[in-house]
């Protein structure tokens, strides 16, 4: 795809995002909103092919505010509260200043997988690890951010080698059915618009109590 062809899916793919309803209030996605149709202008003019990687990690911060999203909407919904405490949602960066966000979470007791013939608790783990994929959405132009869930998907392969064998696909099927009852499309883009906004804003760590309170206690 050619430089100009490229920026115009980038810019598309971020203004169908942020036409969504919960994105209409966001101060941050009003910026990002003004950035793309100077982008646009500018690809009309033939000034912007340097600008495709700041279309590029605009739209990774986007679709990362989901991801997180989906994992603190899963860690608040399917998670016991008495094994496992969601604690806050942070978008940081590491030493050499790469985009390093996390969603983290304390076990209050002992990790729910003590019986490798017991997938019941490690079921409700892998679901929480998923859910950040699962709550990313769909861009325009079959744009794609890949790398967003290796890390997620090395802890889910270690959590199904902590069950029998013959359990493992099954326990694979239960999570993924799990996600289905999050609805993550609808529940994770508010949380998501909230993330963008405080990381845009300089606040880079969103508590698990304010991320309840908007999802509704």
């Amino acid at each position: 795809m050619l430089p100009d062809a490229l920026i115009t899916a980038f810019a598309d793919a971020l203004d169908e995002l942020l036409a969504r309803p919960v994105w209409t209030d966001s101060e941050g996605a009003e910026r990002l909103r003004r950035e793309v149709r100077v982008l646009r202008a500018e690809v009309r003019t033939g000034n912007a092919p340097g600008r495709i990687d700041d279309l590029a990690g605009a739209l990774r911060r986007v679709v990362t505010a989901y991801h997180e999203a989906g994992h603190a909407v899963a860690y608040l919904r399917l998670a016991p509260r008495d094994r496992i405490r969601l604690d806050d949602v942070r978008f940081t960066t590491d030493e050499e200043g790469i985009l390093a966000p996390s969603t983290t979470y304390t076990f209050l007791s002992e990790p729910p997988w003590p019986d490798p013939h017991d997938a019941r608790e490690l079921v409700v783990e892998i679901a929480c690890l998923l859910a950040g994929k699962a709550a990313e959405p769909t861009l325009t132009h079959g744009l794609r951010v890949d790398g967003t869930d290796l890390d997620d998907l090395a802890e889910v392969d270690d959590l199904l080698l902590a069950l029998a064998p013959e359990r493992r696909h099954e326990a694979l099927s239960q999570a993924r059915a799990l996600l289905l009852t999050l609805d993550l499309d609808r529940s994770a883009a508010p949380v998501a618009a909230l993330l963008y906004d405080r990381w845009e804003a300089g606040e880079p760590v969103t508590t698990a109590e304010r991320i309840e309170a908007l999802l509704g206690g």
